[in-house]
Parts: structure tokens; sequence; C-alpha cells
């Protein structure tokens, strides 16, 4: 049986750094889009 958490977290895997690094620069993203929509 294969286990997700072996992929994800794996060495040599940088899933969840990866995954964490998207959701930090998405949450910017927003941020910034809602200050371009209220100017």
């Amino acid at each position: 049986m294969v286990h997700w958490s072996e992929y994800f977290w794996g060495e040599g895997n940088r899933g969840l750094e990866i995954f964490s690094n998207n959701v930090k620069n998405g949450a910017i993203a927003i941020e910034e889009f809602q200050r371009f929509l209220n100017e």
C-alpha cells in the first residue's frame, strides 16, 4: 500500500514547503487584488 505522507514529507520531497509557500503567496496576491479593487 502506498502512503501519501511518504511522498509528501519524505526525504527529498518538498511537498509541504511548496504547499505552504503557495498558500502564503496566494494570501499576498489576494490582499494586493483587494487593494487594487478599492482604488
